[in-house]
């Protein structure tokens, strides 16, 4: 099993994968690896979206939940 991340922030990004490396001794997970490609996600069994654009000041909710669809349509074909 594998486990694959992607975040557009390189750094974090890094930071992540060295995290989690380092708990892999306590885990089922044999390997983390991370990218800024969705490629890496190919195939997977279950994948967990966590991006999305904070509320602006004034913002509406509605306004929101569009620009956060936005970012899913780039994410998810």
């Amino acid at each position: 099993d594998e486990l694959a991340l992607v975040d557009v922030m390189e750094d974090r990004l890094k930071g992540e994968m060295m995290d989690l490396q380092h708990g892999l001794l306590f885990l089922k997970t044999s390997k983390v690896v991370a990218d800024k490609d969705y490629a890496v996600t190919a195939n997977s069994r279950l994948v967990v979206v966590t991006a999305g654009v904070r509320q602006q000041e004034g913002e509406s909710r509605l306004n929101l939940v569009q620009r956060n669809v936005n970012v899913f349509k780039c994410i998810i074909p």
